[in-house]
């Protein structure tokens, strides 16, 4: 007779606080485990990649992994998914629980088929599985702010222009993504929650998802909702000096990206990046029926599902122009060149060297944090 399990599948959409779950889950577990829940390692250390890597139909997803965490491509495709899904088996097993999470953050972009959902209940084949889904619908726009921010961080030169119709967007419709998941799991198998302050229990992420798995005795301590993106300043530096890495070797770039965001983080005390009114409205505009229908069929609501926002008239951030910009800008790209002529011993020691010599003049707040 096959084992019971319980599979709860997070299937976190981008800037939802995926990421602050899927490490409370690895820092926490063993306390876990002790309470008959394993987050499997064999999907991924953190992020569960594996489970797209795995399941989608096109073996197109190598740059999905983690560094270090087997990001080259498998050259036999089922055969890598007959490995996954034997280690994965053999991992419930030995761990004695009856409930598995599982979270990742690119299911919501990259399953569209209904064999890719198939393929990962397959994972499950060796037990007697239920399956739970746990989703976080994030206003569309904030959303997008988000993302935007997050391929600036990445190495974008620019923040992407709102000129398509905000309609293409496919995973944008919360309403077609759930639709998908209820066809996969059945709809009373879905626990669709809204990522806001409000909404979250005590504001906090974390806390959230344990209380929607009925997950009590865990102490849960700083992942609270909180912004910590640059502000418009902050990205307008970061986009010069991105066309500056541009040529650089890619094993280089992520360390020196990752320092410099060090030091905008704590200089940086610009207002926050928003979407321009217009475009903004169109996005809203767009989403809303559907968004509507959302909250018919899963809150219970015949109102909008998300609350107004205020008005915006800020569109893209402004061009680097001001004194202050030029003087980190000129101090950074001299760290750059410093950097690339340091080597390795260097590089080890640049990120407290340059916090010390920062320039007198520069007129940013050195504790400063974006609120």
């Amino acid at each position: 007779m096959k084992k019971p399990i319980h599979v709860y599948f997070h299937v976190g959409y981008e800037k939802t606080g995926t990421t602050s779950i899927q490490t409370f889950l690895r820092n926490h577990e063993e306390r876990l485990a002790g309470l008959g829940y394993l987050y499997p390692r064999s999907l991924g250390k953190i992020s569960q990649y594996q489970v797209v890597r795995t399941c989608k139909t096109e073996k197109v997803l190598s740059n999905i992994a983690p560094d270090g965490e087997g990001a080259s491509p498998e050259r036999d495709f089922e055969a890598h998914r007959e490995f996954i899904r034997d280690r994965l088996t053999r991992e419930i097993r030995r761990s004695r629980c009856s409930n598995v999470i599982v979270s990742s953050e690119h299911v919501s972009i990259h399953f569209n088929r209904p064999e890719e959902f198939e393929r990962f209940k397959q994972l499950f084949a060796a037990f007697n599985a239920k399956f739970t889904v746990v989703i976080y619908l994030r206003e569309q726009v904030e959303l997008l702010e988000s993302r935007s921010y997050t391929a600036m961080v990445a190495g974008a030169t620019q923040l992407p222009q709102f000129d398509k119709p905000a309609g293409s967007q496919r995973y944008l419709n919360f309403l077609r993504t759930l639709e998908r998941l209820a066809e996969a799991f059945g709809r009373d198998n879905l626990i669709v929650r809204l990522f806001s302050r409000k909404s979250l229990v005590e504001g906090d992420v974390v806390k959230d998802f344990l209380s929607a798995l009925n997950i009590t005795g865990l102490k849960v301590e700083g992942t609270a909702v909180k912004n910590t993106s640059l502000g418009i300043a902050g990205l307008a530096i970061l986009a010069k000096v991105n066309t500056q890495l541009e040529n650089l070797d890619p094993r280089k770039r992520k360390p020196i990206r990752r320092r410099l965001l060090e030091v905008l983080h704590q200089s940086d005390d610009s207002p926050g990046y928003r979407i321009g009114t217009e475009a903004a409205a169109a996005i809203r505009d767009a989403f809303r029926p559907s968004n509507r229908e959302v909250a018919r069929i899963y809150f219970g609501r015949d109102e909008d599902l998300f609350e107004p926002k205020p008005a915006s008239n800020q569109n893209m951030p402004p061009s680097s122009s001001g004194k202050t910009e030029d003087i980190l800008i000129a101090t950074i790209l001299t760290f750059i060149d410093s950097e690339l002529a340091r080597g390795k011993q260097g590089r080890r020691n640049t990120s407290s060297a340059l916090r010390q010599r920062r320039l007198k003049g520069d007129g940013l707040k050195q504790d400063s944090r974006v609120k």
